[in-house]
């Protein structure tokens, strides 16, 4: 494919909450179908979606979070991107909305004079809605767990989004963004696989633990050849081990643990300052 429509789909939803929208109506095909979340938001048509934009007026601002996305089907001239995030709307009154929102795009190749190119003929939005467990496919007990549960839906938020993260393409197929500061550790070893752990879960790549810490910034240190710590989120440091905020602990080599303090104390003094992390116990307090 000569274009990587996934990472664009990705990017042209960014844009748009950022309200940036110059790439949604660039790619747009002229016979767009749009279908949105709310029961009338269906329309047809480039020039209808264009009037219709042109019509609002508003001083919302949004923020995505816990982005990923994968391309569900593929051919030489179509395919389909599935994304998931979630995003956070900021009302001028103060108020705060969040949802669980799944986009789909499917797009199509057209055949031009000089080039092909590439534009989404659909675009699909919708917004997930907390169910009880017990419930797969009916809401059956939905009637209970809204009772139970969705009048404090919002107990907390997520802190603005850091334009540093960790973009990688888990044995799913699908492709995540991993935010620094919700990246906790990486265990791996010598096998072809790592287990990416974060404050939302884990995921799992395909990838060297020493071609992931490449991939990021000096915060992430290797105490032991199967970890990769987030040195922001270590919780203690005693002798021999690593407690992570999350409970996990993780050993240090007694040959290296003179080393290793003495790094993890250098990189904290260079790191604190800009984290709102809890600082670290240091050994003998």
């Amino acid at each position: 494919m000569d274009l990587n429509l996934e990472a664009l789909t990705v990017q042209l939803i960014e844009k748009y909450y950022a309200n940036d929208r110059r790439l949604f109506f660039e790619y747009m095909d002229d016979d767009i179908i749009w279908i949105g979340p709310a029961i009338r938001q269906y329309m047809e048509g480039k020039q209808n979606l264009l009037d219709a934009f042109a019509q609002e007026h508003h001083s919302l601002q949004f923020r995505t979070a816990q982005m990923s996305s994968r391309m569900v089907t593929g051919s030489r001239s179509s395919c389909e991107v599935l994304a998931r995030f979630l995003v956070y709307t900021y009302y001028p009154s103060g108020h705060i909305s969040m949802h669980h929102q799944r986009v789909t795009l499917f797009w199509k190749k057209h055949k031009t004079e000089r080039f092909p190119q590439w534009r989404y003929a659909v675009i699909h939005i919708s917004n997930g809605m907390d169910v009880d467990e017990r419930d797969t496919i009916y809401p059956t007990h939905f009637d209970e767990f809204e009772r139970k549960h969705l009048l404090n839906h919002f107990e907390t938020l997520q802190k603005e989004m850091d334009a540093n993260r960790l973009v990688v393409r888990g044995t799913d197929s699908s492709t995540y963004y991993i935010r620094h500061e919700d990246l906790l550790y990486v265990c791996g070893g010598k096998g072809k696989f790592c287990d990416i752990y974060t404050q939302n879960g884990t995921i799992r790549v395909r990838l060297l633990i020493e071609q992931i810490r490449k991939m990021l910034p000096e915060q992430f240190y290797r105490p032991h050849r199967s970890y990769l710590v987030n040195v922001l989120k270590i919780q203690n440091l005693s002798r021999y081990e690593i407690q992570m905020q999350d409970g996990t602990v993780i050993p240090v080599p007694p040959k290296k643990y003179a080393q290793v303090s003495e790094d993890i104390e250098t990189i904290m003094a260079d790191s604190i300052q800009n984290s709102p992390s809890k600082p670290i116990e240091q050994p003998g307090k």
